[in-house]
């Protein structure tokens, strides 16, 4: 039973998370219409503001109902990211900064300064909000009253800023240049070891992750604040263009913006799984915007497919049984098996059904993404001729409930 527990514990940092409940449609019986691209979006409280194709859409419940703000804006549909802080709701946009005070009924120009720049992200901490937009970096210590220029130490030639993320008194900067880091608000830049140009930037609780473009589309990620960085891909998808985002919840890390979904790691990136259950498309999930609350993660596209509407998931996580054979819904033969497993279970309900292979050590051997299954008796068969011969197991998501079921293979 001790070596049991152990597996679970390495199971659980090394595969995908099961949420206690799947993605679902946050667009209130479409008042939020589908089909309409997501820019952008920022939750705080139970409220919910989506920069879309069509403007500003504003919910007060989590994305149950829906209402449209454009006032004041001069090109509702040219909002590229958007903030809050202490009462206000700021959105960069392609010509510059605005800014509501009032739950987005009305909307001004927040900054001369910025009026012509393109603003790309916003960071905040304490009192102070920071912005990266295509002449550099900005900083407001008075709630976006008035913005100072801070570009010491970056590229003069391109001060463009991609993205911002905080960690303590680090604030980091994905640029054309690569990864800047400054640790007095933007007095000074210094270059942390990474100098092709960066498209995201994300720090979580443990470490910190970038991607970009082309040569290096993928993941990499620090451990040691931007001194070394190593390339952090297995699981994922890098057969095309990616324009990965990111967001952490605890110590779950969401990267989205692929073509092939939402991807999840709980060990810094050594491993990737996908998260896509109840997802009703993700064939163009590209520029995924992420935000969440305490009761949901949100996330939306600007692709053509699934994902161009708001979906939310239930921050609630449900959490395996330390007996791997004591569950008679599901049943695994033969075992042992030489060539081929059937996985065969019955669902009380219709839902999605995903699993994880894994070896003695915790390795991921095999990934089944979520399919939806019907109610009633289902099966999945699984090939383990490259197999090596000895024990396994097996982590199969069910709606509501994780199992654990143990295998062997013999040669």
């Amino acid at each position: 039973m001790v070596k049991i527990l152990l597996i679970l514990l390495l199971l659980f940092l090394t595969c995908n998370m099961n949420l206690d409940a799947q993605w679902e449609k946050a667009n209130g019986g479409k008042e939020l219409p589908d089909s309409t691209a997501i820019n952008a979006v920022v939750a705080f409280a139970d409220t919910i503001v989506v920069a879309t194709s069509k403007g500003i859409y504003f919910s007060a419940n989590n994305g149950d109902d829906w209402s449209q703000k454009n006032n004041g804006l001069d090109n509702p549909s040219g909002i590229i990211i958007l903030s809050h802080n202490n009462g206000r709701v700021f959105a960069g946009t392609d010509n510059g900064l605005y800014v509501s005070p009032d739950n987005c009924n009305s909307w001004s120009s927040g900054s001369v300064d910025m009026s012509s720049d393109m603003v790309y992200s916003f960071a905040v901490k304490g009192n102070n909000i920071f912005a990266g937009t295509s002449n550099g970096f900005y900083l407001s210590s008075d709630n976006g009253n008035s913005w100072t220029l801070k570009n010491n130490g970056l590229n003069q030639d391109d001060p463009t800023i991609n993205a911002l993320s905080i960690q303590g008194s680090n604030i980091f900067a994905a640029t054309t240049d690569g990864v800047y880091a400054t640790t007095n608000n933007g007095d000074s830049w210094s270059n942390k070891n990474f100098t092709n140009e960066i498209t995201r930037i994300y720090v979580s609780n443990t470490a910190i992750f970038i991607s970009g473009e082309g040569y290096h589309s993928g993941i990499y990620v620090s451990i040691d604040n931007g001194y070394t960085w190593i390339d952090k891909n297995n699981g994922l998808d890098n057969s095309k263009d990616m324009h990965y985002t990111f967001i952490s919840v605890g110590d779950s890390v969401f990267a989205g913006g692929t073509r092939t979904g939402i991807y999840l790691t709980t060990n810094n990136g050594d491993t990737w799984v996908p998260a896509n259950d109840g997802l009703s498309s993700y064939s163009q999930s590209f520029e995924l915007s992420f935000a969440y609350n305490d009761k949901y993660i949100f996330t939306g596209s600007k692709g053509d497919g699934g994902f161009c509407t708001l979906w939310r998931l239930p921050r609630n996580v449900t959490k395996a049984s330390d007996d791997e054979s004591n569950n008679e819904s599901i049943t695994l033969y033969p075992n042992p098996t030489v060539s081929l497993l059937n996985v065969s279970f019955d669902l009380p309900v219709d839902g999605y059904v995903s699993l994880c292979v894994f070896d003695e050590l915790g390795n991921v051997i095999l990934s089944v993404p979520g399919e939806l299954k019907n109610k009633g008796e289902n099966n999945f068969v699984i090939n383990t001729e490259s197999f090596l011969e000895g024990i396994f197991f097996m982590k199969i998501n069910e709606p509501g409930k994780t199992i654990l079921k143990k295998f062997i293979v013999i040669k």
